[in-house]
């Protein structure tokens, strides 16, 4: 039973691990992206080439530093909730705010708009219409 991994961070794990697959397909499209305008300037094949290697430096770097990168980033999160807010409570208001900015980038990659500009619009829509009606 010692060695079992506590509940806490067996979540922790998950929402890094389901984090981590969210943000290497965010950049395997960012890499799509440029390398696709890359066909201006280059043959097809040339630009093959260039995003095969991209792809390969980018996830190489990331796969063979895996182990301190989770540590790392869970030392982070934990030290951010910590901080800011109590240790699991901040910890949570960390993990959805890193989901609010990886939504944020798969919304600007695939629909070329800026999230972080509507919630700011529709946050203040929404207090304008709570002041009409509740102070008026």
């Amino acid at each position: 039973m010692g060695s079992e991994i506590p509940y806490k961070n067996r979540i922790i794990r998950f929402f890094l691990a389901v984090s981590s697959i969210l943000v290497a397909e965010f950049l395997v499209n960012l890499i799509n992206n440029y390398v696709l305008n890359l066909t201006r300037y280059f043959n097809v094949h040339l630009v093959v080439l260039i995003g095969m290697f991209i792809t390969i430096l980018l996830f190489y770097v990331v796969i063979t530093n895996i182990e301190k990168i989770s540590q790392g980033t869970i030392a982070i999160f934990v030290q951010l909730g910590r901080v800011y807010m109590g240790k699991w409570l901040g910890l949570f208001i960390t993990v959805v705010g890193l989901f609010y900015v990886i939504y944020a980038g798969y919304y600007w990659i695939w629909f070329d708009k800026n999230f972080f500009k509507e919630t700011v619009y529709y946050g203040n829509l929404l207090i304008y219409k709570i002041k009409v009606m509740y102070f008026h």
